[in-house]
Parts: structure tokens; sequence; C-alpha cells
């Protein structure tokens, strides 16, 4: 925490003339946290949660995920800005594709193991992301290969990233990790999702430099179903 503090005094924000909320803002500002950390912010692979995932259905993982679905409104608070400030933000998230790719649907596509067409909760669901200026989207799914969740990420200020998840942990959380880019530098960046209820839910999303690295806060969103 005293190297968040000794970067939150940098004028990033301000020099780029970003509004709170945006995720991108918000992660250019952790760009500069991490650098000031590690030496320097450079490309890193992705990394799983390392609590082992629990929980997952065997007939459809992404049940675990239906929790996202409907329109959530959220409040961003930004830490990486002294003192932190918070924006609302809009996440409205959709089952996308029909439901073909479920896995274990239908007899298309070779083998039929993923790419038939069935008629049960789709293997994706996308995240439309609005706020005072900004617009992002969040992609997810499940990926029956290798057994993980997985998600994608783009918005208009640039920013793009990927991450997977063993799913939901022994204590209660649903953590997202892998790389992200945006304004000159890749990151490691987590989503720590927790279900509060059956209208709320929060994610801490933190940053660092490499694998070997601390995480470090940069927002905390709380989300509350309309």
């Amino acid at each position: 925490m005293t190297a968040l503090r000794t970067a939150l005094h940098i004028p990033f924000r301000l020099a780029r003339g970003l509004r709170p909320g945006r995720r991108g803002g918000a992660l250019a500002a952790a760009v500069v946290l991490v650098a000031v950390v590690s030496g320097a912010a450079r490309p890193v692979a992705a990394e799983p949660s390392a609590a082992a995932g629990v929980g997952r259905p065997a007939a459809d993982p992404m049940a675990a995920l239906t929790f996202l679905l409907g329109d959530y409104r959220c409040t961003w608070t930004d830490l990486t800005v002294q003192p932190p400030t918070t924006s609302v933000l809009t996440w409205s998230t959709r089952t996308v594709l029909g439901g073909r790719n479920r896995p274990g649907a239908g007899t298309g596509h070779g083998t039929g193991t993923g790419h038939g067409t069935g008629t049960g909760k789709a293997s994706y669901q996308e995240m439309r992301l609005t706020g005072d200026g900004f617009a992002g989207r969040w992609v997810f799914g499940w990926n029956s290969v290798d057994a993980e969740y997985f998600s994608y990420y783009y918005d208009d200020a640039g920013t793009i990233g990927h991450s997977t998840s063993p799913g939901w942990a022994a204590d209660g959380h649903l953590r997202f990790a892998g790389p992200y880019s945006g304004y000159g530098a890749d990151i490691l960046s987590q989503d720590d999702i927790t279900v509060v209820d059956a209208r709320h839910f929060t994610d801490r999303a933190s940053v660092r430099a490499d694998a070997s690295g601390p995480w470090l806060p940069f927002a905390d969103v709380a989300c509350t179903r309309k």
C-alpha cells in the first residue's frame, strides 16, 4: 500500500484528460502505478487464480455466471486518485449466439462436442458497459478444452484485454486474471468478483507487472440489479 500511496500523486489522468469511471482511464493510471513499483510495465502472460475452482456445473458451466445476466447500476470507485472518485456505470449482460456452441449440444461440425445447434444457455455472455462518454464490451465464455472460463474486454478508450478463471473458488470468489494493453503498456489485471445476494455483486480490480509482484488495487465496483 505504501507504493500505491506513492503513485497516487502522479497526474497521469489529468495529462490524458480522462474522466472518472472509465476502466481504460483507471487502467492507464494503474500502468503508472505498476511502473513505479516494478520499474517498468512489461508484457506478461495470463495467470489464473491460485485458488482451486469449485462448483462448475458439469452440464452447463455457464450456469455459474448467470448472476451477471440482466441490467445493473454499478458504482465505480477509482482508487488510483486521491481522494478516490466514484462514478456510475450501467453493466448490461445478455447471452449471445442463440445458445449455439453450448457444451455437448447438437451434432454439427465434426464430433458435435460444442458446435451444434443447441437451444440451451449460450456459451457466451456479452456485457455492455456504458457511462458518461464511455462505452465498452466484456465477453465471457467457457473453454471446454482447457476446462476454464475466459473473457475478452475492449472499450472506446483503446483498452483491450483477455483473462481466464478456473471458476468459483472455495472462498466464494470468482477471479479472472490476464494481460491487458492500453496507453503504451501491457499489464496483468485481475477482477475479483463476489456475489453478495441475488441483486448485488462486487468486483475488486487489481494490477501487477508480473506473476511475482503484489496485486495493487485500482478500482472497486459495486453493482445493484435494476
